[in-house]
């Protein structure tokens, strides 16, 4: 959202310094970022919430992968991927 236009005008406007190195604490204060209806903020919500319990899973299963790609021997890997197996 701080990237988009409606934002970047404010900060033009309320910036100080040259190329907006520096905004004070109160242009900050004054930006106005829009935010949706509360509905949709709670489906959002509850999407997000959805897809970071998949994400966990994922995320669980790739480290039981790799912990068992470690346990190989050295040479075996070697192996496996100068496709000798």
């Amino acid at each position: 959202m701080l990237e988009s236009p409606f934002v970047i005008e404010q900060v033009k406007r309320l910036g100080a310094g040259a190329g907006l190195k520096h905004m004070v604490l109160k242009s900050i204060r004054a930006l106005k970022i829009p935010v949706p209806p509360l509905f949709e903020q709670e489906c959002i919500a509850e999407f997000l919430t959805e897809h970071i319990g998949f994400i966990g899973c994922l995320e669980k299963s790739l480290k039981e992968k790799r912990h068992m790609i470690d346990m190989l021997p050295a040479a075996l890997l070697r192996r496996a991927f100068n496709g000798e197996m």
